[in-house]
């Protein structure tokens, strides 16, 4: 999280994504990661894990919602 929050300050500086509190951002984006898959582990045991090309398209879904919601208009 930690190393989230230092991308996420230099790219609120840059202007690149308008973030009042990049350390809170970096944490949501975590779990937007982590939630489902380890939910799934948890709930239905290590067979649930996701197969590594499901697990990356999680991955780049998550990420993909993340930023829709933190990219800057124009």
């Amino acid at each position: 999280i930690e190393q989230w929050t230092r991308l996420l300050r230099v790219a609120t500086a840059a202007g690149v994504v308008d973030l009042d509190d990049p350390r809170q951002a970096a944490t949501q984006l975590n779990w937007l990661v982590m939630g489902d898959p380890v939910n799934q582990a948890m709930f239905l045991g290590d067979g649930a894990v996701p197969n590594p090309e499901d697990l990356r398209n999680h991955v780049v879904s998550a990420v993909d919602t993340f930023l829709g919601r933190l990219r800057l208009e124009g």
